[in-house]
Parts: C-alpha cells; sequence; structure tokens
C-alpha cells in the first residue's frame, strides 16, 4: 500500500553533511543544503532525483553541515525558481539577508509555507544556533517530521510531533562512548548539553511519547562517526517503542550517502532496523 509521501536522507552527519529529500509524486523538496554540489548531485541521481525537479530548500540552521552549499551556486543544479527558505536568524547568521527573490524567511510561528502540493510547518527547537528550527511537513494527510540537531524536546515541541506518520530524528551519541571519548571537554560539554544533540536514549525516550497509531516509519539521523554506532541508536529506540503491534519501519540514515526511500506501508513487517551493522560502512540497505 502505498502513502502519499515518501523521503530519504542523502546525507546525514557532521562530517559529510546533511541533507533530506521529500517527495510527493508531483513536488519535491530538500531540507538542508550542507553537502557539497557535485556530490549532493551523485547522490540525487542514485535516488532517482533530477536536481530541477527540486521546488524548494528548507535550511534548518546556519552550521556548515547543514548549509554549506548554500553559497555555491546552486542555481547550477536547481532551476532558477527554486525558492531557499530559512529563519531570519540563520540568514543573518550566513551573512545572506534575504532580499533575492530566490531567498525567503520562514520563522517558527509563521504559517506553513505551500510548496506545490506540500505544506512545510517551521517549529522551534533548542540548538546552539542563531534561530534554529525543524520541519513538518505535510501533503495530502501524510505528516513528516524532519528534526535533527536537538538540544532538548520542549513541550511546544512534543505537542507538535504527537502521533506523525513519520520521524527524521536526531540520535547522536551513546552516553558512554561520549563520556569516555578522547574529544576535548568542552566539545563533549557542548553535545551532551541542552543546545547540542539528542543521546540514542533521550531520542528513544522522546519518540516512546510521540510515536503513536498512525506512525509508519522512522529514519534516526545525525549519528556521530565517533561517539555512536548504528545498532546501539537502532537498539535503544527498538526497546522503547516495541509492542506486539508495532509496525513502523525503524531504519538508520547512513552518514555518506543515501538512504532508502521510506514511505510504503508494509502490511506484515514487524519494527525493524537497517541497518544493524555496528559500522559505518554501508550505503543501502536491502
Amino acid at each position: 500500500m502505498s502513502i502519499s509521501v515518501r523521503y530519504c536522507s542523502l546525507a546525514s552527519s557532521s562530517r559529510y553533511g546533511n541533507a533530506y529529500l521529500v517527495d510527493s509524486g508531483q513536488t519535491r523538496i530538500l531540507v538542508d543544503h550542507g553537502i557539497p554540489l557535485r556530490r549532493l548531485r551523485g547522490h540525487l541521481e542514485r535516488v532517482g532525483c533530477d536536481p530541477r525537479d527540486i521546488s524548494a530548500v528548507f535550511i534548518t540552521h546556519e552550521h556548515g553541515d547543514h548549509s554549506r552549499a548554500i553559497g555555491s551556486k546552486p542555481r547550477d543544479i536547481f532551476r532558477a525558481d527554486c525558492l531557499t527558505y530559512a529563519t531570519g536568524g540563520t540568514w543573518r547568521a550566513l551573512g545572506l539577508v534575504p532580499t533575492s527573490p530566490s531567498r525567503r524567511p520562514l520563522g517558527a510561528g509563521d504559517p506553513p509555507v505551500r510548496v506545490g502540493d506540500l505544506e512545510i510547518l517551521a517549529v522551534p527547537k533548542s540548538h546552539d544556533a542563531r534561530e534554529p528550527v525543524g520541519f513538518i511537513v505535510s501533503g495530502a494527510g501524510e505528516r513528516l517530521a524532519v528534526v535533527t540537531d536537538l538540544g532538548r524536546p520542549t513541550n511546544a515541541l512534543r505537542e507538535h510531533l504527537a502521533d506523525l506518520n513519520h520521524y527524521i530524528i536526531d540520535s547522536n551519541y551513546d552516553v558512554d562512548m561520549e563520556i569516555h571519548s578522547a574529544r576535548p571537554r568542552v566539545l563533549i560539554d557542548r553535545v551532551m548539553g541542552n543546545r547540542g544533540h539528542l543521546s540514542n536514549r533521550q531520542a528513544a525516550d522522546l519518540l516512546a511519547t510521540v510515536a503513536g497509531p498512525s506512525t509508519e516509519s522512522i529514519l534516526l539521523a545525525h549519528l556521530s562517526l565517533d561517539c555512536n554506532r548504528p545498532h546501539l541508536a537502532s537498539g535503544a529506540v527498538l526497546e522503547a517503542i516495541s509492542s506486539p503491534g508495532a509496525t513502523p519501519v525503524l531504519l538508520v540514515a547512513p552518514p555518506d550517502g543515501p538512504s532508502p526511500w521510506l514511505g510504503t506501508i508494509h502490511e506484515t513487517s514487524p519494527l525493524r532496523a537497517c541497518p544493524d551493522t555496528g559500522n559505518y560502512r554501508f550505503g543501502f540497505c536491502e
């Protein structure tokens, strides 16, 4: 049984950049633009997307792994009328005040933007950036949350995330690996702080409170290459949300290439994790 919105990750890590593709069948948008353009073009080709089919780009915050390609002549691969949306704070932090026709402001609290047959709502999140947001993408009754780089979920964010169909959620680090890593203490404190990232356990606890009967798929994103492993992230979530009637598909986003498409209901599939390998040298999972 097919649904109206499908999505995939094109890359998901601090090292290789972040970008997530959402496709309604009629409209395609990109959330985050942190992959160099040549690599982005290749990743899009791997998932069957012509870059000129993308109608709009939405930026969550100014950190380079989410925005570094914004100043790289994006018209080289996107069509001329492709718009880029970000909060006023994000535009200012990038030194790109949205005065050109192709740049638009979109902040938390603003009405959702309509792009083709999709609506995109910006929601506030806690992260050490100028004015960071997550996005909820809606189309034909389906709703997808894209919320990475999240220090702590607020009650308001939990309300926005309640019982959505699909989630792309930050699951950045394993606590023991982070604490005992060789990273500088200032970086450890930043990552584990209220404006850093979610640990595997925090991501699992968040999903346990917001995932509901409508939830069909979950993509765990932005895993640390140094302080996490896919089986640790997926295992924490599986433990937190497994139930006899559970049907969501659970995937872990590869750091350096596309994930499989999500957005098809698997009528008889159990809750599952893919990939379940202990290392990061993987691409598509079957």
